[in-house]
């Protein structure tokens, strides 16, 4: 799901010990032609590229790799078609997608193909076959490409009417393909308006067959999905899901895959509400008709667990990860990026737990998958050296953080012309690291060079930028540089109120961040006014509900200084209870939520509540960094202060002395 540019929500945070990550291109890894990986701009060949990825799609049901070995019986003239339409070096592909066409047709009438460079007998071979079975043979060999959920012992007939099917469906493409042929002026037009050609063909009814039309319209949901159409997507997976139940009821292989399908596109329009909605039907459908080992099953139980990971229920998506990676087929280039892709967010969700050993594990085993599937230097395998140097940051392990961040990098700059979005995030998270190693005149260069990339790829008022524009004021505000990290914080709440909308959960993240600069500003009106939007939305949120926790604790620290006790103790509880629903006891922010939450009980004349908490916290800090811990002096101090408010000094005395 990440090849897909979906946030990482289970590593945000809203304050400046986690940072928020930029909003990532919609651009799928596994689909893009090696070009397009590149930041090179779409060309003829990177259409090729993409109808060879779903010619190869249809002929064995999943990902076709220059130079694979065909996982199905398939026709090796059709496998060399496809071989040729995905060649890694776009010269060597078609030279248009008219050339494409024509080898389909000579595929489809028997003729020799010109991807092959066949010998003589080949060639002989090709007229016998041609004269003796014709386009029968030929459009036969695709039965099992186009995605019928259908048992392998048949009825004659049945295998008659998905025949019929098969050979439709690659009329259709085929004549997609025609509509690129230079006699027709159309070689130059893009490969978006040759599926809304076909889309249209459907709309109005050409195909009767409904159960024709569902395998149409999930096959051009599909292309408009990696086409990054979203809408149009919507549209054809929306149809494709009404047909298939009209025909044959709710509760088929076909409506499950559907409900998949529509499932990852709700995550990536930010309703995860609705995408647990889908995904559940699609397990129950498959649980109806007794699909407990399939692959479909695999990928429902992956995209459950994704929706759990990204809303906060960790433990529930750990224990569905685990059901659905064996039922991955890693035989497979699909199945292998797939599991990959499965392991990298198990890590996430693992390092979300505070479990850096599974984290490292599932990033360690999401490398190996990766580079199996692509090669060690792919620009997928920068992604995944970024995660490792992040959780060896957060681990305390710098050394290895360091080494890990120069690897993505190098690989990263290695196969990708600048400016490119894998680079800038590399940059980002190397300046992260930079700087925890005190290189900060190194780290404020990179920060400041994956901005200008960001901009430059997606202009100053992106979403994309407006994550880098926040992560680099929070080194900018820890170094103390308040008013520059002002002004990027107010650019990036700009800039994610433009994209994502005034309620959207990243700009409630970014705008806690811009009322704690103006709080230390001075600016309290302007401050109180900005956490209590950002809580507001927060509050709601359909993702994880700790986000709130940080500007609660620190809107509650505010109202702390400013004397309102008793808002202080709500928002103080309120961080407490948050972090303490996935955190440990002992950790960090939730010591420092009790202690400010003791002192405004103290304030308010609750001794022994204050007592309660200031003693669990003191005992808690102290064993975890030592009694003369800077952090553990300030919590006996507090405990100590309230001793005296209590008028209890003998005991307030003791504290001081460390009895």
């Amino acid at each position: 799901l990440l090849d897909f540019g979906i946030a990482r929500l289970s590593e945000l945070d809203v304050g400046v010990a986690e940072e928020s990550p930029a909003a990532a291109l919609f651009l799928t890894p596994g689909y893009a032609s090696p070009e397009q990986l590149r930041g090179e701009p779409p060309t003829t060949a990177t259409d090729v590229f993409q109808l060879g990825v779903l010619l190869g799609e249809l002929q064995e049901g999943g990902r076709t790799e220059a130079g694979a070995v065909p996982t199905r019986r398939v026709d090796p003239d059709l496998h060399a078609i496809v071989r040729k339409a995905v060649e890694p070096e776009a010269d060597q592909r078609y030279r248009s997608v008219a050339d494409l066409a024509e080898d389909v047709r000579r595929f489809r009438t028997g003729h020799p193909v010109r991807a092959r460079n066949g010998s003589t007998a080949y060639r002989a071979g090709k007229f016998v076959r041609r004269h003796r079975f014709g386009l029968a043979a030929a459009t036969a060999l695709l039965i099992g490409a186009v995605g019928f959920s259908v048992s392998v012992v048949m009825q004659s007939a049945r295998v008659a009417r998905e025949r019929d099917r098969a050979e439709q469906v690659t009329d259709m493409l085929t004549d997609l393909f025609a509509g690129a042929d230079p006699l027709y002026g159309n070689d130059d037009l893009p490969l978006g308006e040759f599926v809304d050609r076909a889309a249209r063909r459907v709309e109005v009814g050409e195909f009767s067959d409904p159960a024709l039309q569902v395998e149409l319209m999930g096959v051009l949901g599909t292309l408009y999905y990696h086409l990054t159409r979203p809408d149009d997507a919507d549209r054809a997976w929306s149809r494709a899901l009404a047909a298939e139940g009209a025909a044959h009821g709710p509760s088929t292989l076909k409506s499950a895959e559907l409900q998949v399908s529509l499932s990852t596109l709700r995550v990536d329009q930010g309703r995860p509400v609705e995408a647990d909605s889908l995904v559940r039907e699609a397990l129950a459908t498959l649980a109806e008709v007794g699909a407990e080992e399939s692959v479909i099953l695999g990928r429902a139980l992956a995209q459950e667990a994704f929706v759990r990971q990204i809303t906060g229920s960790l433990d529930s998506a750990a224990t569905l990860y685990r059901r659905a990676l064996p039922l991955l087929d890693s035989s497979t280039v699909d199945g292998t990026r797939t599991a990959a892709v499965a392991n990298l967010n198990m890590g996430f969700l693992a390092q979300g737990q505070g479990d850096v050993g599974a984290a490292e594990a599932g990033f360690r085993e999401a490398l190996r998958l990766r580079s199996m599937a692509f090669g060690p230097e792919s620009p997928s395998n920068a992604v995944v050296w970024e995660a490792l140097a992040a959780l060896f940051q957060r681990m305390g392990r710098l050394d290895s953080a360091d080494l890990a961040s120069a690897r993505a990098l190098q690989i990263s700059q290695a196969s990708l012309p600048p400016p490119n979005r894998v680079i800038a995030s590399n940059l980002h998270v190397r300046a992260k690291i930079r700087a925890s190693l005190g290189a900060l005149s190194e780290a404020d260069s990179l920060y400041a060079e994956a901005l200008a990339m960001t901009e430059e790829l997606y202009g100053p008022g992106s979403p994309a930028t407006a994550g880098i524009a926040n992560n680099y004021a929070v080194f900018l505000e820890r170094g103390g540089e308040v008013d520059r990290a002002g002004g990027l914080y107010r650019r990036s709440v700009a800039a994610y109120r433009a994209g994502f909308g005034e309620d959207h959960t990243y700009t409630a993240i970014v705008e806690g961040n811009l009322a704690r600069v103006l709080a230390a500003s001075g600016e309290v009106v302007a401050a109180e006014e900005a956490f209590r939007h950002a809580l507001t939305i927060l509050g709601t949120t359909e993702f994880d509900p700790s986000l709130a926790a940080r500007p609660s604790r620190e809107f509650g620290e505010l109202l702390l200084r400013q004397e309102d006790y008793q808002g202080a103790d709500t928002l103080l509880g309120n961080a407490v209870e948050l972090w303490a629903a996935t955190r440990p006891p002992d950790d960090d922010d939730i010591l420092q939520a009790q202690g400010l939450r003791g002192v405004a009980l103290m304030q308010l004349g609750r001794f022994e509540e204050a007592e309660v908490i200031l003693r669990e916290a003191f005992d808690a800090t102290a064993s975890s960094y030592g009694p003369e811990d800077e952090a553990a002096r300030a919590a006996a101090e507090r405990l100590a202060e309230l001793y005296d408010a209590w008028g209890r000094p003998e005991e307030a005395n003791d504290v001081r002395a460390g009895r």
